[in-house]
C-alpha cells in the first residue's frame, strides 16, 4: 500500500513537472546594434511575464540577403526558426513560395485590429492572406533648414505641398550660385545612386505623379506615361531647374546647411541631432498631380515559417502577439527609437509628444496616414540589378527616361516570366 501511495505521488510529480515544462522557441533576426539591443529587452520582458513559453533570441549580425539565405537553410533542412525577421521585399517571395505560415485564423481570434493603425495588417499581407506584423511604420516626410526658409522669407513647408508646385517653387528661391554660376546651395534632394532607390526614395514620387514601379498583381509600371513623367521631373530638378545637387550629395549638404530640403526617414532624426548647428524640422512628404503621397515600410515583418509544429507556431504567435502590444511598440518605438511610428493607435499621441528636435513628430504620423504600402516584385534584386544598367546615364540626364526604359524593359520582362513560370 506504501509502495502504491509512493507509485502514485511520483506519478503525479512527474505529471506536474511535464505539465510545467515550458516550450522553447527560438527567435531570429538581422539587426543593427540598437535593433538588436531593443529586441534582447523585450524577449526578456516577455520570458518574466509569463512560464509557459520560452523565447531564446538569436542575432545575425549579417546583411538581409545572406541572412535570409540562411534561414532557408534551417528550414530545408527542418531545423526551421519559429518565429524570425522577414524582410518586406521577401514577404511575397517566401510566401508564394509555401514557406510561411497563414495567420488569418489567429488574426480574427486574437486581435482587434481597430487598436492598430489601418496600414498594419496589410503590410504583413500577401495576396489576401495574412503572414504577419511588421516591426514598425517606417514612412518619409521632408526635413528642411529652417535658417535657410527664414533667410530666404519663405513659409515653413506645409501638408499640402506638392512636389511639382509650391516644393518646385520654394527650391528654385533656395538654390543660389555665385558670380560665376557655381553653386552656393541647393534647394531639394532625396537618394538617387542606382535603381534599387526605385524600392526606397524613388517610389513615392512616382505615386504622387500616379505612376508606380509595380502594382499590387507584381505587373511592371514603370513604363505607364505618369512613371516615365516622375522620373523626367527627377531629371529637370538637377539640369532644367538646377534645384538638386549635381553631385549627389544629399546627406553632406544638408548636414553642412547648403541643402534646404531632404526627404528622407525618421530613422535620419538621429543623424541630424547629432550636428549641432542644424536648425531643422520636418513636413509631410508632398503629394503630386494624382493627389498621391507617401508610402510606407514595415522596415521587417515577423513571421513563422510554415514548417514549424503546431505547438511551436502557436507558442510564436503568442510572443509576436506581445511584439506588436503597446507595451512592446512602446520600448521598441518610444524607449529606443526604432521602427518608424508605432503600430498601436493609442501609442500616437506619446509618439508625437517625444522631445524635439523635431518639433513636428506629427509630420510621419500625418505620412503613415495618407500613404500606402510599396508593393515588391518576385527576384527583386534580379530585377533591380537589370534596372541599374544605363541608370546612371539616364539619372544624370545624359539619356532620356523613355530611351533608358525602353532598353531595360526587355531584360526585366524576361525575370517577370521565369518567376512565373
Amino acid at each position: 500500500m506504501v509502495r502504491h501511495g509512493l507509485v502514485v505521488l511520483l506519478v503525479m510529480a512527474m505529471s506536474v513537472f511535464t505539465a510545467a515544462a515550458p516550450i522553447e522557441i527560438e527567435f531570429h533576426f538581422v539587426a543593427n546594434q540598437s535593433e538588436a539591443d531593443a529586441w534582447y529587452t523585450l524577449t526578456d520582458m516577455f520570458n518574466a511575464s509569463q512560464d509557459e513559453i520560452v523565447v531564446v533570441p538569436y542575432w545575425d549580425t549579417g546583411e538581409w540577403i545572406g541572412y535570409q539565405e540562411r534561414m532557408l537553410v534551417r528550414i530545408a533542412a527542418a531545423t526551421p526558426p519559429h518565429i524570425m525577421r522577414l524582410s518586406d521585399e521577401a514577404l511575397p517571395v517566401w510566401a508564394d513560395a509555401g514557406y510561411l505560415r497563414p495567420l488569418d485564423d489567429w488574426l480574427e481570434r486574437d486581435i482587434d485590429l481597430s487598436d492598430y493603425l489601418p496600414i498594419t495588417a496589410q503590410l504583413g499581407s500577401h495576396r489576401g492572406v495574412f503572414y504577419g506584423f511588421p516591426q514598425g511604420l517606417a514612412t518619409r516626410a521632408l526635413a528642411y533648414n529652417r535658417l535657410m526658409f527664414v533667410n530666404a522669407g519663405l513659409s515653413y513647408p506645409s501638408d499640402d505641398w506638392r512636389w511639382d508646385q509650391e516644393l518646385l517653387d520654394a527650391a528654385r528661391r533656395l538654390s543660389t550660385r555665385d558670380a560665376d554660376d557655381l553653386p552656393l546651395t541647393y534647394g531639394i534632394g532625396f537618394h538617387t545612386g542606382g535603381a534599387g532607390n526605385l524600392r526606397k526614395d524613388i517610389p513615392e514620387i512616382l505615386w504622387a505623379f500616379g505612376g508606380e514601379v509595380f502594382d499590387a498583381e507584381g505587373n511592371m509600371r514603370l513604363g505607364d506615361d505618369e512613371s516615365i513623367e516622375a522620373l523626367s521631373f527627377i531629371q529637370s530638378l538637377v539640369y532644367e531647374y538646377r534645384v538638386f545637387p549635381e553631385d549627389f550629395d544629399v546627406v553632406g549638404r544638408f548636414l553642412n546647411g547648403t541643402l534646404a530640403m531632404w526627404n528622407t526617414g525618421v530613422w535620419d532624426v538621429n543623424l541630424l541631432r547629432q550636428t549641432d548647428t542644424l536648425d531643422f524640422d520636418f513636413a509631410p512628404t508632398p503629394g503630386g498631380p494624382a493627389g498621391h503621397f507617401s508610402f510606407i515600410q514595415g522596415n521587417g515583418v515577423y513571421v513563422i515559417p510554415a514548417v514549424v509544429d503546431d505547438e511551436k507556431a502557436a507558442a510564436a504567435w503568442e510572443f509576436m502577439k506581445f511584439l506588436v502590444s503597446a507595451e512592446a511598440q512602446r520600448v521598441f518605438g518610444l524607449e529606443y527609437g526604432i521602427g518608424g511610428v508605432p503600430l498601436v493607435t493609442s501609442l500616437v499621441p506619446e509618439y508625437v509628444a517625444q522631445p524635439s528636435p523635431p518639433d513636428s513628430w506629427d509630420a510621419f504620423v500625418t505620412s503613415v496616414q495618407r500613404g500606402r504600402m510599396v508593393y515588391h516584385p518576385p527576384n527583386a534584386d534580379e530585377i533591380f540589378n537589370a534596372l541599374n544598367v544605363g541608370w546612371g546615364e539616364m539619372i544624370r540626364g545624359e539619356t532620356p527616361v523613355r530611351t533608358w526604359f525602353d532598353a531595360v524593359a526587355p531584360v526585366v520582362r524576361t525575370i517577370l516570366e521565369r518567376a512565373q513560370q
